[in-house]
């Protein structure tokens, strides 16, 4: 009797404690104080739901009471901008004229529906036509409205990839992918929140990972212009929020139309402001930005200090519109929002529509008495001759508006050096404490991704060492730092300002990746894997890390440590070669066993028949099986790909030597010590030639 009475005064008390958090959180829990303490931006206080715990609640919600505009927004190219492929949305030619050859990779493609599903096929042919390589990826996910364009993403093991063919809507063909045809990164080019949360509604996208996302939204929802939705839902079915510390019509959403010009054009630039490269603020990622904030609350976007007038790129519209005079001369207040309705399409609104916003500044009457008036007439097309229209600089086969409005579309323009090193500045001009640090950020992200000219390395030294000496804690500017010192091949510096950056934030998985690397270069192999090993307790699926510890364990003699290792990079990350490759090296140096070793070299070259590290261990194989020809054929293709790669021309030099081919042996050593001059082994056996030469001579 006791113990039932002692259980029942526990379920009152619970029953009292669930009571009370439910009267606490329907008066007390959203009060604007709370919500904003997380928030610099200064409409915090008034918008409630800048806060960063007020949840998403989908567009579903918002349909029940905005149905009508719910259903035109889903019509936009933000409504359309990310969708599951099926036989009901197909606008593609899947039956002929379904191929594209790219000549620079000697790569081929064919976009195949069967059976209800759709994919991209690659191959090659030898040169009697023979099929030598062929990989076949699945379409999972499609990017873009189909009125311009639609790429195409797939997932391979847990990560998403683009793929590298894509639908351009405009002239009805296949072509490659935007930015392939300098460079086909083939299905491996990664996914990242970066791109996805532009391109889509906020993803929940895993921590630590470079392109793991749990779920995956479809299409840029209403909350992304106007601010997660739980409040105003919950307010409109009866819950009551606190919300006498606000001044606004109602601030449990936030209406862009409603705030101030630089935060409604902030709205639009969180995406429409590309720019060459963006750092975001310390502690703020992709999806932090909340309407209402200012940009420069959430990051920094640089931009090249030589615009051309006449080159345009797809998300450039924030960069453009603000040469305009018309957005200069009104102080900011030509946004985009005047000429642009977000819940429309834009093809439903017609000419005339654009035309009116340019007529209700520039009346016609007047336009016509200025000297270049004569062609202004009521009906003219204003956009045709002051905003340049086609294709953009980075994105080939579409038509896309220069949003740079002038009177001359075309200015002779001086012929840009190719590779010219280039100087970025901030496009929002800022000057606090850590501006140094967050433009040393961008040069050394600018030389990893986009042009690898070591003067952007040096410039970016400069300005971090500069920035960080008042703002010693920036984690960011340490990272860096410390990967700019690991590209300019000084590790110890290298380790000093990633050591600082991990004490600072001790679970960014990059950081202990990058001090690993910066130990292993100093031959201090226990501290790596130690580095490696603490990093996989925070993420313990990074396939670099795994393969760094694979062979770490491998040349400390621990073959079975080792493959348990490789084995974990290939379950994390399928697609990557790498892994293979060294799978097979371990099984012909620590086994002696060829023919497993050559089944996963083969298995690489399924995966990538380019993967020079495959090839060469492939062609060394051939040399010890006596098959000098094979090999040398290989190491020649490898040649092919990547003519700086050293070791082919040892190899080859190596197996000529063997052949009594000394002449050409010496050649090849002769071109290994131009790309380094100090390559022992390469002098050591250059010597031994020549004297041989001396000998028969």
């Amino acid at each position: 009797m006791k113990m039932i009475k002692k259980i029942y005064i526990v379920r009152v008390a619970i029953l009292i404690i669930l009571i009370l958090s439910w009267f606490y959180y329907n008066y007390f829990f959203l009060s604007s104080n709370d919500l904003s303490s997380q928030n610099k931006s200064p409409l915090a206080s008034e918008y409630l739901n800048m806060a960063p715990e007020v949840k998403f609640v989908g567009d579903e919600a918002c349909s029940a009471c905005h149905l009508e505009i719910f259903k035109s927004f889903k019509q936009t190219g933000m409504g359309m901008s990310f969708y599951k492929p099926s036989t009901g949305n197909v606008i593609e030619n899947f039956k002929s004229n379904n191929r594209v050859y790219d000549k620079k990779s000697n790569f081929r493609y064919e976009m195949i529906q069967e059976r209800g599903e759709f994919f991209q096929r690659e191959y090659r042919l030898d040169d009697a036509g023979n099929q030598i390589h062929e990989l076949k990826r699945k379409i999972e996910w499609i990017i873009g409205s189909g009125r311009q364009a639609r790429t195409y993403m797939t997932k391979i093991g847990s990560l998403m990839y683009e793929m590298p063919v894509t639908w351009y809507s405009r002239k009805g063909k296949w072509d490659l992918s935007p930015g392939y045809h300098s460079r086909n990164q083939r299905f491996s080019r990664p996914i990242v929140a970066e791109c996805m949360n532009c391109h889509n509604s906020y993803t929940d996208h895993v921590d630590n990972s470079e392109n793991k996302f749990k779920n995956i939204p479809s299409g840029i929802g209403c909350e992304r212009c106007h601010g997660p939705g739980e409040l105003h839902v919950k307010s409109r079915f009866g819950w009551k929020i606190n919300t006498t510390m606000s001044g606004v019509k109602d601030p449990t959403i936030v209406n862009p139309a409603r705030l101030p010009l630089r935060e409604q054009m902030d709205v639009c630039l969180q995406c429409h402001l590309l720019g060459e490269k963006a750092v975001f603020k310390e502690g703020m990622k992709s999806d932090s930005f909340r309407p209402g904030m200012r940009l420069t609350d959430l990051k920094s976007i640089y931009i090249s200090d030589d615009i051309s007038p006449n080159n345009f790129d797809i998300a450039s519209h924030g960069e453009r519109t603000s040469l305009s005079e018309c957005y200069i001369k009104s102080n900011g207040a030509l946004t985009c929002i005047v000429c642009h309705d977000p819940h429309k399409p834009v093809k439903s609104l017609g000419r005339a529509h654009f035309n009116n916003k340019c007529i209700q500044c520039h009346e016609i009457d007047n336009l016509s008495r200025e000297p270049e008036g004569v062609e202004h007439q009521v009906d003219a097309n204003c956009i045709s001759c002051h905003m340049k229209q086609g294709d953009a600089a980075d994105v080939l086969h579409v038509n896309f508006t220069d949003h740079w409005i002038r009177k001359r579309l075309s200015v002779d323009e001086p012929e840009k050096e190719e590779g010219r090193v280039i100087t970025l500045k901030d496009f929002m001009e800022e000057t606090d404490s850590s501006a140094d640090i967050r433009l040393g950020i961008a040069y050394v992200k600018f030389f990893e991704e986009k042009h690898g000219e070591q003067e952007y390395l040096h410039r970016a030294v400069e300005l971090l060492e500069e920035g960080l000496k008042s703002n010693r804690e920036h984690i960011g500017g340490l990272y860096n730092l410390g990967k700019a010192y690991l590209s300019l091949k000084n590790p110890r510096k290298a380790v000093q300002a990633l050591e600082r950056a991990i004490m600072m934030n001790p679970v960014e998985i990059k950081t202990y990746f990058a001090l690993g690397i910066s130990y292993e270069k100093l031959g201090k192999k226990d501290k790596a894997k130690d580095v490696y090993l603490e990093s996989l307790e925070i993420y313990s699926e990074d396939a670099l890390v795994l393969t760094n510890l694979g062979n770490l364990e491998q040349g400390a003699g621990n073959s079975e440590a080792a493959i348990d290792y490789y084995n974990r990079a290939i379950k994390s990350e399928p697609s990557y070669p790498g892994s293979y490759v060294n799978l097979g090296r371990l099984y012909l140096v620590d086994y002696s066993n060829t023919a497993r070793s050559k089944e996963y070299i083969q298995e690489a070259l399924r995966l990538d028949p380019d993967y020079t590290p495959a090839l060469s261990h492939l062609g060394s194989i051939l040399v010890a099986e006596g098959d000098d020809e094979g090999a040398i054929k290989l190491f020649e293709r490898i040649l092919e790909i990547n003519p700086n790669y050293i070791s082919a021309y040892g190899n080859l030099a190596s197996v000529y030597a063997k052949r009594g081919e000394l002449a050409i042996a010496r050649e090849y050593l002769l071109n290994l010590l131009k790309l380094a001059p100090i390559n022992r082994n390469a002098r050591k056996m250059l010597a031994k030639i020549e004297l041989s030469i001396q000998k028969f001579n």
